[in-house]
């Protein structure tokens, strides 16, 4: 047996169904066989195509070239690309590393104040997302948040 709300949303879906039906009935097409008469297309004048306004530079690439707030615990992260042309006087200058291959991209922790120089700028944005294996406060911060949230220690953790 169907309650009484049961049968309202049947009925509702059934009206739907049929108003759907009726919005995609098309009338009669004119074609070349029926007696229907073709309605002439409507004739525009031609207006002359508006020219276009010139596009502004738009820089490609910025200093802080991504921003990351991790959810969990909140800390906020900044890659930041030290060779663009735009970067501030008061930028860290490029690092090299061992080989003597610049590392031109910064990732720092602005919570925390951590910093680690990269190569590469995916490399830069892969560790933005993973702060805690490069910044220790970070770490530590993860730690205490998964041991208050943990499903394993059930409500243990919030006596």
């Amino acid at each position: 047996m169907t309650t009484k709300t049961q049968r309202k949303v049947e009925a509702h879906n059934i009206a739907a169904r049929q108003a759907s039906r009726l919005d995609r009935r098309r009338g009669p097409r004119a074609t070349a066989r029926s007696e229907l008469p073709i309605a002439p297309a409507e004739i525009i004048p031609e207006q002359p195509t508006p020219a276009r306004p010139a596009l502004e530079a738009v820089p490609l690439r910025a200093y802080v070239a991504r921003e990351h707030v991790r959810r969990d615990i909140g800390s906020w992260i900044q890659v930041l690309d030290l060779e663009v042309p735009g970067a501030p006087a008061s930028a860290p200058p490029v690092l090299q590393d061992q080989d003597g291959t610049a590392m031109p991209f910064l990732v720092q922790c602005l919570t925390h104040g951590a910093r680690k120089y990269f190569t590469a700028y995916s490399s830069a944005v892969r560790a933005a997302k993973a702060s805690h294996h490069w910044c220790e406060s970070c770490k530590k911060d993860v730690i205490a948040f998964h041991k208050l949230h943990s499903r394993a220690t059930g409500r243990s953790a919030h006596k």
